[in-house]
C-alpha cells in the first residue's frame, strides 16, 4: 500500500516565500488547482503570492 501524504492548503496561507537569494518576496495568498473528472485528486498548479508591494502573482510548482 503507499503512503499518502497530505497537505492543507489553509495551513499555506500567509507563509513567507523565499526567492533563491533567502530574501522573502511576499507572502502565499492562495493555492491554485485543477480539479479533473479523469482523476481522483485535484492537481496543485501552483500558488497566488502577495508581494511586499502588494501586488498579486502565480508562481507555477
Amino acid at each position: 500500500m503507499a503512503s499518502v501524504n497530505r497537505m492543507y492548503a489553509a495551513r499555506l496561507a500567509g507563509m513567507v516565500v523565499l526567492g533563491p537569494d533567502g530574501e522573502s518576496l511576499g507572502r502565499v495568498r492562495d493555492v491554485v488547482v485543477s480539479i479533473s473528472i479523469v482523476r481522483q485528486q485535484p492537481r496543485v498548479l501552483g500558488l497566488v503570492v502577495e508581494l511586499l508591494t502588494r501586488r498579486r502573482i502565480f508562481v507555477p510548482i
